[in-house]
């Protein structure tokens, strides 16, 4: 949607406008919806909108500005920088607690928690979305074992992504992204089980061998017949 006139250019992949210069990409089976123009003049400088009929509706904006041809390449950049700058630092911001790669054994379960901070804002995020390799989740449902559970507050918005019984065909890389603002992303590496249940019985071992309670049982009698066998060599004496 252009803002300054509130005119509709494209639904999904129809065209709305009788400017054909404005036309909808978009590749089937993809997340990214591109808006396409062409020969683009002065005077289509301005925002425009992306949104998804959801509620609340979710909206993105972009600001376009087209230079005049006849000012120097990067004539307006100082603007557009400022423009970018401010955008960034105030903008929610997410981030995935734990190591950058998360390791996990093949066959358990994983929960992947996502903080993402507002305090630029008044009211609670749009929303959040989960996304593996830049694949949202929610389209992978012949997967299953997947759960995603979200609070929103007006300046922090914690989201959580559940994979139970985790294979090797989990693994890649896993994004948090708020529907505005910055994403974050961690790579899962997915382990063979064996290894885990090996350092489970090497830590089994060394728990035997340390068991204070077992060898104080042994010690108990044995002090026993050192303290009777001393009152025998007196009581003789």
């Amino acid at each position: 949607m252009r803002s300054k006139d509130l005119h509709i250019l494209t639904s999904g992949n129809a065209l709305f406008s009788s400017d054909t210069r404005f036309g909808p990409q978009h590749t089937p089976g993809s997340d990214a919806w591109t808006l396409r123009l062409d020969n683009a003049r002065k005077t289509d400088s301005g925002k425009y909108e992306c949104q998804v009929n959801t509620e609340p509706k979710m909206m993105y904006a972009v600001q376009l500005s087209v230079r005049d041809p006849d000012k120097p390449e990067g004539y307006d950049e100082p603007h557009s920088q400022q423009t970018r700058i401010s955008y960034e630092s105030t903008a929610p911001v997410a981030a995935i607690m734990g190591p950058r790669e998360q390791r996990v054994a093949s066959g358990s379960t994983i929960t992947m928690r996502c903080v993402i901070l507002s305090p630029y804002q008044t009211r609670p995020i749009r929303g959040v979305q989960w996304l593996r390799d830049n694949k949202l989740l929610t389209f992978q449902a012949a997967r299953g074992g997947i759960n995603v559970e979200t609070e929103r507050g007006a300046a922090r918005t914690v989201s959580e992504l559940t994979l139970a019984a985790v294979t090797p065909n989990d693994v890649g890389k896993y994004s948090c992204r708020p529907t505005e603002g910055r994403t974050d992303t961690v790579m899962l590496i997915v382990e063979p089980g064996e290894r885990t249940e090996a350092m489970q019985r090497d830590a089994g071992y060394v728990s035997s061998g340390c068991d204070v309670s077992h060898w104080a049982g042994l010690l108990l009698p044995f002090t026993w017949f050192l303290i009777l066998a001393r009152n025998s060599q007196t009581f003789l004496q």
